[in-house]
């Protein structure tokens, strides 16, 4: 890789951007898929959540019904 020799301060932030977006460019390449594992994570985490509210209202009906019947 060749050095240039920075002469004004606009020229070393121009550069240090474009070294700083080709870094990131090149990561973004290798996360391709993180995006679809965190949203299927999430998704599992919500469904987990659903069934144990479902699960608590079934409990609070059947002891409500074990109430009447007795």
């Amino acid at each position: 890789m060749r050095r240039l020799v920075t002469t004004s301060p606009q020229l070393a932030v121009l550069l240090a951007v474009a070294g700083m977006l080709r870094t990131r460019l090149a990561r973004a390449d290798s996360e391709r898929g993180s995006v679809t594992l965190e949203q299927v994570v999430i998704s599992a985490g919500l469904l987990a959540i659903a069934l144990a509210v479902v699960a608590a209202i079934v409990a609070v009906v059947h002891r409500y019904m074990g109430q009447l019947g007795a």
